[in-house]
């Protein structure tokens, strides 16, 4: 991105246009030192399953981006009604232009363009730094920890996991990979979602559109069934990724029924062991603060708290009620993910 010839000039805060994007994209390397790939900017902002999303820029008199902020598109149950949601990703300020209010006034307007009826809120993932910023400029409450599991999977690890599978006769369950979520998946949502009365609607729009169809992620896709029903019972999703050279599977998604410790510990005893026959080191997951931890712990699992990132609710619509997004906003690390697109 070419640097402002002149600091003084007037910065104006406006909904995003066509023709913009080269100039968001120029400041996403700007900012974050690496690229926003054409194929990842449409398919996060612009896929017609989610809706349009809410993009704001900010421009010199130039021309020229020097701030921005997106709000993906996502359909939130609440209690019984469908409302929208927008995840804020990608809030950044050209470093010339900081310290001058730049990023309130951007999420001011942000907040402002939200559509009206069907309006829910907005959240984000901040980095520690930017959710400070948010706090000071009085944009929103503190922000959650989010907690970090982590089970190292040496040869021992491995071959008790490989026992087990073996030791287990007439499992109730059975795991599946998959290539994309269908129709069976909308089914098991159906019997879910008023157990999940606060969260995204993971039905097959919403998990192909975040995990088959994005773009430059190979992730891996598993379904536990009923090994009598062949119902679906839970659902997992994972990636490899490779941390200070060492391999490791990160487990994106993980949705049973509530309480359903079996089909639990059955998921991620197989992907544990999937992930060490496949030479992997490690199987990583990161978890909301509201959840009950003591199952990971039993399975092996160590936790620690993780810096990267806050859960940050934030500017909420007229029809909702804060305290139950706070007690009962259920959220995945897929959720998370988008964070790091």
């Amino acid at each position: 991105m070419t640097l402002l010839p002149n600091l003084n000039q007037k910065i104006t805060v406006r909904s995003y246009e066509a023709g913009d994007e080269a100039g968001v994209r120029d400041l996403f390397h700007r900012v974050f030192g690496k690229e926003k790939r054409k194929e990842i900017w449409e398919w996060e902002f612009f896929s017609a399953e989610n809706g349009p999303s809410l993009l704001t820029v900010a421009a010199d008199d130039d021309g020229h981006i020097v701030g921005f902020c997106g709000g993906v598109s996502l359909r939130f149950q609440y209690q019984e009604r469908v409302l929208k949601v927008y995840q804020i990703v990608d809030l950044m300020v050209h470093p010339d232009c900081r310290c001058r209010g730049l990023l309130r006034d951007l999420m001011q307007y942000h907040f402002k363009s939200a559509p009206g009826a069907d309006y829910g809120f907005m959240y984000g993932f901040p980095s520690p730094e930017a959710a400070r910023l948010l706090k000071f400029h009085q944009l929103s409450e503190a922000a959650s920890e989010i907690t970090e599991w982590k089970m190292k999977l040496g040869w021992r690890k491995g071959l008790k996991l490989l026992w087990k599978q073996n030791a287990s006769k007439g499992n109730t369950f059975v795991f599946t990979p998959l290539k994309k979520f269908d129709s069976e998946i909308d089914r098991f949502w159906e019997s879910v979602k008023g157990d999940y009365p606060c969260g995204i609607i993971r039905d097959s729009q919403y998990l192909n559109w975040r995990y088959a169809d994005a773009p430059g992620h190979p992730y891996d896709l598993f379904v536990a069934r009923d090994s009598q029903t062949r119902s679906i019972q839970g659902l997992a999703v994972t990636e490899a990724v490779a941390n200070s050279g060492r391999w490791e599977i990160i487990l994106w998604e993980l949705f049973v029924r509530p309480n359903d410790d079996a089909c639990l510990r059955f998921m991620l005893d197989r992907l544990a062991l999937r992930c060490w026959l496949r030479g992997k080191k490690a199987l990583r997951f990161f978890q909301a603060p509201q959840k009950k931890p003591p199952i990971f712990m039993s399975l092996g699992f160590k936790k620690k708290a993780f810096e990267a990132c806050r859960f940050l609710p934030l500017f909420y619509g007229p029809s909702v009620d804060r305290s139950f997004i706070k007690d009962r906003h259920y959220y995945s690390p897929g959720d998370m993910d988008l964070f790091f697109f």
